[in-house]
């Protein structure tokens, strides 16, 4: 099991959960990943010893459709440090590098060449680089762009996505990712946000 996250309210103990309780009639009320102390109030999802039953847990959600996507976030993330490890999975450069990846081969399936690809490359690296937020953003914009355009719905993919990962055995996620560090891929530490 990776470490748990520190809580939020005190900034000192390990949480008890995995910050994915947001309350359906009042927003504002949402776990803060503590330890006893904020608006922990039992109805949190607890971070469980049994891998296994933590997925279960999450799949049980999804099929209720009970899940929001900050919820699905949190639960990746759980599932990146247990996979990657937490270097990896916190690495700022090294979640950009995998992002990357799945943007190329999106391009590549809607039709795209390699030469397009690389002088692509070379405009944007010609330019200063952009604030995190903002092109997280425009990722997101123009992935629902993308989705409109290909007639699909990108909540719907990305749900799909999730249950598919979260099908799939974590030691295959390791495996794989390992593949491509030792292909020269791995930058934790490279590099600084922005």
């Amino acid at each position: 099991m990776s470490a748990r996250p520190i809580c939020e309210h005190c900034g000192e103990h390990p949480g008890t959960c995995v910050g994915v309780y947001v309350d359906e009639k009042d927003p504002a009320v949402v776990c803060d990943q503590c330890c006893g102390h904020g608006c922990e109030d039992g109805r949190c999802e607890p971070i469980r010893e049994d891998w296994s039953a933590q997925i279960a847990g999450w799949r049980a959600r999804m099929a209720r459709s009970r899940m929001s996507r900050g919820q699905r976030q949190l639960a990746i993330f759980e599932l990146a440090k247990r996979a990657f490890a937490e270097a990896q999975a916190t690495s700022l450069p090294q979640r950009g590098i995998r992002l990357l990846e799945e943007a190329v081969e999106l391009f590549q399936a809607c039709g795209g060449d390699e030469d397009s690809a690389l002088r692509l490359v070379r405009f944007v690296f010609a330019r200063p680089p952009g604030e995190i937020g903002q092109e997280l953003g425009g990722v997101g914009v123009t992935t629902l762009a993308l989705a409109a355009a290909a007639g699909l719905s990108a909540d719907e993919e990305e749900r799909r996505e999730f249950e598919r990962v979260l099908s799939r055995d974590v030691e295959e996620f390791a495996r794989r990712n390992q593949a491509k560090n030792d292909a020269g891929f791995l930058l934790v530490g490279s590099g600084s946000p922005r």
